[in-house]
C-alpha cells in the first residue's frame, strides 16, 4: 500500500513525540525523519524522496526560519507539499501561505484543540487535495487573499492577464500557459510585456526580477 512519505521539521522535543506517536499509528502514513535544525532541511529534501513537510515555522527562537524553508522550497520548486504548523497567526506567516506557489499546503494550529482534524489526517488532506486550512484561521486568511486581489486590481490588470500572471507564478512556461488559455506563445509572452509594464511603468525593479517575482512583492504588500 502506497504511504505518504513524511518530514517533520520541528525544534520542540514533546512536540516532535506527539507528532510521531500521532502519525505511527496511522497506517497510511510513514514518518521519514524529524529534523530540529533548519539548515539541515533543504539539503535533506534535496536529497530524499519526501511528500509532505510538517513544518515548525519558529525554529531555534527565530521567527523567520520556517518563512526561508518555504521561499527556498518555491524557489528551488521542490516537488513536495508544506503544511505550515505553528502556535501563532502572524500576518507574515499568513502572507507567506497566501503568495506561496508550492502547490500542496496547509495551515494549522499547534493546539489541537483549534484544529477540526487530527494531524495525520491534515496531512492526508494536504496530500490528495493540495489544501487544508483550521477553519479557526480560514477567516484572516480569506481576508488576506481579498486584499491581495485589492492591491493587484490597482494596476488594472485584465482577468486574462491577471490568469497569465497566476500561471506564472505556479511555475507553468508559456507553452503550458498558453495550452490552458487556448492562446500562441507569443501573445503569452506579450501579455507578460504588458503585465510588466502595469506592475512597474517606471522601471524600478531589476530587468533579472522574473515575473513571479514580481508577483510576490505584490502579493507581500510592498511597495514597488
Amino acid at each position: 500500500m502506497f504511504k505518504i512519505k513524511l518530514l517533520v521539521v520541528e525544534d520542540v522535543l514533546v512536540t516532535a513525540l506527539g507528532i510521531e506517536q500521532s502519525v505511527s499509528s496511522y497506517e497510511k502514513i510513514i514518518l521519514q525523519k524529524t529534523i530540529n535544525r533548519s539548515e539541515e532541511v533543504i539539503p535533506y529534501l534535496k536529497n530524499n524522496d519526501i511528500d509532505i513537510v510538517l513544518l515548525d515555522m519558529r525554529l531555534n527562537g527565530n521567527d523567520n526560519e520556517g518563512l526561508e524553508i518555504i521561499n527556498e522550497i518555491d524557489e528551488l520548486n521542490l516537488p513536495v507539499g508544506v503544511i505550515l504548523h505553528t502556535a501563532y497567526q502572524l500576518e507574515s506567516y499568513i502572507s507567506c501561505f497566501c503568495s506561496t506557489s508550492i502547490k500542496k499546503k496547509g495551515f494549522v494550529l499547534k493546539d489541537a484543540s483549534m484544529n477540526e482534524k487530527p494531524i495525520s489526517e491534515i496531512i492526508e488532506i494536504v496530500h490528495y487535495s493540495g489544501y487544508y486550512v483550521s477553519q479557526s484561521i480560514s477567516k484572516v486568511i480569506t481576508n488576506q487573499l481579498m486584499a491581495k486581489d485589492k492591491k493587484r486590481n490597482k494596476y488594472d490588470l485584465t482577468e486574462r492577464e491577471i490568469e497569465v500572471l497566476d500561471l506564472t507564478e505556479q511555475g507553468y512556461r508559456d507553452e503550458e500557459i498558453g495550452e490552458r488559455l487556448n492562446l500562441s506563445k507569443s501573445t503569452v509572452k506579450g501579455y507578460k510585456v504588458k503585465i510588466r509594464d502595469k506592475i512597474d511603468p517606471e522601471k524600478k525593479l531589476s530587468e533579472k526580477l522574473t515575473l513571479a517575482g514580481i508577483k510576490r512583492f505584490i502579493d507581500m504588500n510592498l511597495k514597488l
